[in-house]
Order: structure tokens, then sequence, then C-alpha cells
């Protein structure tokens, strides 16, 4: 510590006489150096005299620093305290400062090991003066640990945030008077303009046109301190000129003294585009459930038309023209029927008869009945001859295929070139779930055309059901949709590519079966008529009505019934006299599952005929898989209706 023995600079030394020169002022010498003691010993800075590299002196905060008395710290060379990798530095420095190389020294920082081996880094400054008649080291030290530490920290957090914001997968950029400041790496990607090539840019110039009015008057409105939305979407343009759906979120920040914004831009493309998928495959849901609802509903009435039809046919006192009337409404429900065809092949898919079929059978057949109708267009197949067999219902398959067909036939009014492919195709699940499928093994069916091709907004609805491009009175809008549904009900999935001007590509894929290829079966029809009871039990009195006399007329009693609790107790009442039960999937009160479960408990071996005004799908699906003989699909005459009897009782 520095005391009142200590010499602070050349002179007085507390004593002498008039020849030393002080005699007059020596009282005061000693009380400055007193007051200079006072002083250094509270400076915040570390002051040390050194001679031959030996501490001499030292104030209070140069002890404190170092955690060694003045004792210990004149024990051994200072520099032995100094951190080994800096002792170089700091004896070059102590060398020119004795030698008056550099006696306006700068501040410089070296490391000092205190007693306990803690690091403490001081910023130091120092002159060359004289000390009891010797020169020595005069130096001031600061410590700054701390303020290295923090500097260490922010340089740090410095660098996570740069190697964030460089590594970020969103675009990050600072613009300010619509200058981009600064973009990220991810930015350049997105856009793929460089950081040196944005600097010149308006930062409008990677607007999409028709994006730029809202994005200027929503900065505005930030700009004024208004409330706007965050985040918001806009389309940017890429270098290329592609367009990009992008989400901005934002906020003001000052930068390099102004006001600028830090925009963070994700590319939501790809997730814009499920989210139209999803939104189109919700709304095609609710679309197919009221299509549905309204085939059932126009199949009954259709039904009891025909019914009524079919009986007066069979009478043998009809004229010419009443049998020609009744012929006519026949042609009329089967044109109501294949309307409703369409309508539940879009809602529910229709598959009635699912067996394990050869793609390639199917496509031969309706590709050479389409060839016959509409010789204009040249038909040219390639397909695998090692292709995965799939099941399916082939009579709905037909129908998806003739629709594409009819399709491309109207894109290419003048004739054309119609290309069909078949080929074996492995999904992966990124496909897979792009495509709401199970990824898996699969056949795809490829059929393209020459015509005048789509621009998006058409292709994104041409599977609507009544959406048409063509003019009032050529076509119901049902075809495309249709195919939807099948393709749908089959777990399959069907994509459209096409451009205006560059025909269309419709990819249909259906899953492989694990079984081989079944032979088509014949279909059955006959007026074959029978005897016993017969169980009918429908809600709609009409249906009952005309369907009672149906089954009279081929020799067979019948009791009817309103609802499922009736059929069950009727069918109890009667117990081992029914020889059939024709059961209506959709009845109020118990349900057909109710009933069914009920009149097979009492007879195991019931014989059950499903029929229903909508598909086979869902309910009857479920019934048919739990068991029951059959299914018939309103409408139908009397000549199915005696078929399908015979097809599941041939007793």
């Amino acid at each position: 510590m520095f005391k009142k023995s200590d010499r602070i600079v050349e002179g007085c030394e507390g004593g002498g006489g008039a020849s030393s020169g002080c005699t007059m002022d020596l009282s005061h010498a000693i009380d400055d150096a007193q007051i200079f003691a006072t002083i250094l010993n509270h400076a915040n800075e570390a002051v040390i005299i050194t001679q031959d590299g030996v501490v001499q002196a030292a104030n209070r905060q140069a002890i404190v620093i170092s955690g060694r008395s003045l004792e210990e710290l004149s024990a051994q060379p200072f520099i032995e305290f100094v951190h080994p990798d800096d002792r170089g530095a700091v004896f070059e420095r102590h060398l020119m400062r004795l030698s008056n190389q550099n006696p306006a020294e700068k501040f410089h920082v070296f490391r000092l090991l205190d007693k306990e081996g803690n690091t403490h880094y001081l910023e130091t400054t120092g002159a060359s003066i004289l000390f009891r008649g010797k020169t020595a080291g005069l130096a001031f030290m600061t410590d700054v640990t701390r303020r290295r530490q923090a500097e260490a920290q922010i340089r740090a957090s410095e660098a996570q945030y740069r190697y964030l914001v460089e590594n970020a997968s969103d675009a990050i950029a600072i613009i300010q008077d619509r200058a981009i400041r600064f973009i990220n790496q991810a930015s350049a990607s997105m856009l793929g303009y460089s950081p040196l090539e944005v600097q010149s840019m308006d930062v409008l110039d990677l607007v999409h046109p028709e994006s730029r009015d809202n994005v200027v008057s929503t900065h505005q409105k930030r700009l004024k301190g208004e409330r706007v939305a965050n985040p918001y979407n806009f389309d940017a343009l890429t270098k290329t000129g592609k367009r990009l759906n992008a989400q901005l979120t934002a906020a003001m920040i000052e930068w390099e003294g102004r006001p600028a914004l830090l925009a963070l831009v994700r590319d939501v493309t790809e997730s814009r585009k499920l989210e139209e998928q999803l939104q189109q495959a919700q709304r095609m849901e609710a679309l197919g459930t009221l299509a549905g609802g309204i085939a059932h509903d126009f199949n009954n009435l259709l039904m009891a038309i025909q019914g009524h039809a079919s009986l007066m046919l069979l009478g043998d006192s009809l004229g010419e023209q009443q049998i020609k009337s009744l012929k006519c409404m026949e042609r009329c429900v089967r044109s109501g029927a294949e309307l409703t065809s369409q309508l539940l092949g879009y809602a529910k898919g229709g598959r009635y008869e699912v067996r394990s079929r050869d793609i390639n059978v199917i496509v031969e057949g309706t590709a050479a009945m389409f060839g016959r109708a509409r010789r204009e267009i040249r038909i040219h197949k390639d397909l695998a001859p090692d292709l995965w067999a799939s099941d399916v219902d082939q009579t709905q398959i037909e129908q998806v295929l003739l629709n594409i067909y009819v399709n491309a036939w109207h894109a290419m009014d003048q004739g054309g070139d119609l290309y069909i492919r078949t080929c074996n195709s492995l999904v992966d699940s990124v496909q897979a779930r792009g495509m709401g499928i199970e990824p898996g093994k699969y056949v795809k069916i490829a059929i393209t055309d020459t015509g005048v091709g789509m621009d998006e907004a058409t292709r994104k609805r041409i599977f609507e059901p009544f959406f048409s491009t063509r003019e009032m009175g050529r076509g119901t809008g049902l075809g495309l949709a249709s195919a939807y549904g099948i393709i749908k009900s089959h777990g399959g999935f069907i994509h459209v590519y096409s451009e205006k001007g560059k025909g269309a590509t419709f990819s249909i894929f259906l899953a492989s079966s694990k079984r081989e290829a079944e032979a088509a079966l014949p279909v059955v029809s006959a007026l074959h008529r029978g005897q016993g009871l017969v169980l009918l039990a429908d809600d709609e009195e009409m249906i009952r009505d005309v369907g009672s006399r149906m089954l009279r007329e081929l020799g067979y009693d019948v009791i009817t019934a309103v609802n499922g609790n009736e059929a069950i107790r009727l069918f109890r009442e009667h117990a081992g006299k029914i020889r059939l039960v024709i059961l209506d999937v959709i009845m109020p009160g118990s349900d057909a599952t109710e009933a069914f479960k009920a009149i097979r408990k009492m007879a195991p071996g019931a014989r059950i005929l499903l029929s229903s005004g909508y598909s086979v799908e869902g309910q009857a699906r479920g019934l048919m898989e739990m068991g029951c003989n059959g299914f018939i699909q309103k409408p139908f005459d009397i000549e199915e209706l005696a078929g399908k009897i015979l097809s599941v009782r041939p007793d």
C-alpha cells in the first residue's frame, strides 16, 4: 500500500535541511503525500509501481484484485502473476516503457491470475517514472472482467441469433423506405436472388402485382399505428417469375437509428394447396351427402313407377299403344335410374359386386366399346403385361372409364388421339399423404387426350356435381363427379393434370389385390316364379304396395312391415313359415341392422335380401359383410326381382 514514506514523485523525502531545497514546504509535501495516498487507496483502479520487475508499491484495489498482500506481491516478479499467454506482450511493453519508446502508451488488456487462480482482465496504461532515485514503472489497471464477460456473452448471443437467422427455414428481411437492408439465406433461396442483388431493388418488385395494393395499404396502416392483420397472406414473385403464396409476419423496429420493418415470410404455397384440397374434399363430401339423399328419394319414386309398369306389361289385354306407352315409361325410368346411379356413384361409390379383376381386361372392353361409337377418336393402348389385379366392381370401373372417355371426346370435337396406359405403381408415404390414400401397391390407369385442355380454375371444379363447361343440354355435369366418387369408394385416387391448349391426363390409382383376378360372372336375369311366404319391410307405402303386387305375381304370399320393429314382430309370429325377408335399409324405429340381428337370432338360416334407394355402401355394406344374402338396388323391375330372389333362394 502507498504510505507516507513512499516517494510518489522524485523530490522531497520528508527530511533534510536547506540544501534539500524543500525546507520551506516540507510539512506541506508530507500532507500532499498523504492526500495522494488516500486518493490512490480509494480509487477504482489498481495502481502499482515496479522496479526490476518487482512490485514496490501498490494501492488497495491492486491488493483486492490480485488477492495478495503487498509482501506477497513483492515476493516474486510481477510477470509471474500474469497469465502465461500474455506474459510476452506484457514484458515487451514494460521494456518499451522503460526505454521511453512508448511514452504515451494507450490502454491494452492483459489477464492477471489472482491468488485463487481466477482470471481477471485488466485494462492497463502506464508510464516510466523515478521512484527512490531509480527508474520504475507506474501502471494503472482497471478490472474489466465483467465487461469482457458481458461482451463475450453478447458476441455469443449475436452468433447464436445470426446462426438462427441464417439457418431459419423462413425468410427474414429488414425493410426500410421500400429498400431491403438485410435478407437471410432462406430469403435468397425462396426468391432466387442473392443478398447483393436485392440491395438495389424496390421491395414491391418482389410482390405480385395483384397483391401490391394490399401490401402497401397494410404497411401504411402499420406506420400510423393502426391495427392490422398479423400475419397476413400475399403473393410473392421469384426471380424466375414464379408466383408464391406467402405468409407475412411483421414488426416495426429501429435500424441504424431509423424506423424499419422486420419481416418474416413463409412460403405457404404447398400448405395452401393442401388446405384447398381439404376444403374441396369437405365440400364434395357435403355435396355427396346431399346427392345421396336426393338419389334415394328419387329411386323410391322410380321404383313405384317401374313396378307398376312391369305389372301392367304382364297383362294380356293391352293394346299396341298401351304397350308402347308403358315401354316408354320404362325407358324413362331407366334414364332416371342412370342419373341417380351417377349421383350415387359420386355420393357413395355404388360398389355392388367387388371381385379381384384384371384391369387390363376392363380397359380393353371399354376402349373397344368406345372406339366403335366414336370412330373419329384414335385410341392408343399401352397395357402392362404384368399388371397387378385389383379388387373392384367391374361395372362401376367401366362407368368411370367411359365417363372419362366421353369427357375426352367432348374436348376433341374435331377428332384426336386418346392414349390409355396401365402400369404398376408403388405409392410411398409422402405421395399417399398428398393423395389421401394408404401407401402401398397400386394399379395406375393414365388416360391422356389431345383436346383443348383446361385452365386451373376449371381443373379445380371438374369433379363437382352438375359442373360443366358445355352448353345447356349437352351434359348433366355428373360424369366426372360420379367417377370421383367411385374411385374414392374403392380406396383409390384420381388426379388430373391439364393446361389450356395442351390436352388433359386423368391418372387413376386403384389398390392392388392380394388375390388372383377372377373371371366375370354371368348376370342372372329370368322371370322365375316361386311359392311361400315373403316378408317385405319398407317405410314407403308406395313401395310396399307395388312390391307386394310384384311378389304375388311371381307366386309368393306376402306380409308387409312399415319399420324394423314390426318386421321383427311379424317374423316372430310367423316363425318357420317365412321363406324370405326383403328388408329396406333405411327405416324408422328399429333400423335394418337391429332387425337383421334379431331375425338371424331367431332363425340363423333365414334368407334376407336387402333393398335400398342408396347404393350398397355404408350401412348396407356392413350388413352384407355380416352375412346378408344379397342386395337389390331400387328401382328394379319384376324380372330383376325374380332373378335376385332366385340367386339368394335357389330352392
